[in-house]
Formats: C-alpha cells, sequence, structure tokens
C-alpha cells in the first residue's frame, strides 16, 4: 500500500468527521423552564472518539453561537483553556469579562482538553452563556486535531527487513 503524504491532511480532516462525535447538550439554566432575555446558563461538549480509531492530540475546540445578537459566551479567562475568537494565536486571549459569540480554545498540551484516545469520551462542561434577546439559536462546535504519529506507526507492528551480506577478509 502506497501513501501520499500530501493526502494526509485531508485524510485527518476525514477520520475526525467520520470517527469523532461531537455532541452539544440541551442548554440548562436554574431560573425558570424557559430561557428568557439575559439569563446566565450552561451547557457542555462532548467528544467520543471510535474504539479502534487513533489518538488525536492538540485539539483546538472552536464554540459559537449563531445569531450573535442572541446570546454571548462566557470566555474562560483560564491559563489552562486560553481562548481567542478566530484562530490567529497572535491576537490576544480574551477575558472574563468579554462578550464573544466564537470561543477558539488552544488547551494547554498535555491537558485533559486537549487529547483524545481511542474510545476515550471528553466532556467539557463548563461552558456557559448569557442571552440577549427573544428568538431561536443554534450552537455549533467544530474541532480541529492532530494524529498522534505513534497511532499512525506503532513500533510494535511488524516492518520489512531486509538483508545484505558481505564479506571481511
Amino acid at each position: 500500500m502506497s501513501i501520499i503524504l500530501s493526502d494526509v491532511p485531508a485524510a485527518v480532516a476525514d477520520y475526525i468527521e467520520q470517527n469523532v462525535t461531537i455532541e452539544i447538550s440541551d442548554v440548562v439554566h436554574s431560573t425558570s423552564s424557559v430561557l428568557q432575555p439575559d439569563e446566565e446558563a450552561t451547557f457542555t461538549v462532548t467528544l467520543t472518539n471510535a474504539t479502534e480509531g487513533v489518538r488525536l492530540i492538540n485539539i483546538v475546540w472552536d464554540v459559537s453561537i449563531y445569531p450573535p445578537t442572541a446570546a454571548y459566551l462566557h470566555p474562560f479567562g483560564s491559563l489552562t483553556r486560553p481562548c481567542r475568537t478566530e484562530f490567529d494565536l497572535s491576537k490576544p486571549v480574551l477575558h472574563a469579562d468579554n462578550t464573544p459569540s466564537r470561543l477558539v480554545i488552544w488547551p494547554i498540551n498535555g491537558s485533559s482538553l486537549g487529547t483524545l484516545d481511542p474510545g476515550q469520551v471528553i466532556k467539557f462542561d463548563d461552558f456557559s452563556l448569557h442571552t440577549k434577546e427573544l428568538g431561536d439559536a443554534t450552537l455549533r462546535c467544530h474541532i480541529y486535531a492532530t494524529v498522534d504519529q505513534a497511532s499512525l506507526f506503532p513500533t510494535d507492528q511488524p516492518s520489512s527487513t531486509v538483508k545484505h551480506s558481505f564479506k571481511v577478509q
């Protein structure tokens, strides 16, 4: 089997699309049974990797609300979960008093939110939002990740062996 290295980025995106399940919970709050303007609410995002899958590392979480006039997300303001409104790492990290409709979260390497092993489930249950006005809204989550090379090229797999004899005189 031959591998064309230029196909690897598309293969990783396809793997995530086909083998990682992303679920967003219901938006919940404790004020009333109906979510109203100017209320705080929370939700959870859950990732599930395929049991026979590969290990994903450097996970970036992209969570947004549409339309942005409906509500805003509360940034974490945390060193272990820095977030911005876009992928540009030169942009400033959001603080707790910012009111974005999009969070791009870059968990610190090695954190429980930055790695997803085969068969693993991650629950990111710290999301909160503030409603602004009446109407329907949609939460969206997309993840980006890198495949751990050890998952692709395990050292315990047999490989081809070549022999070449030589003579010392």
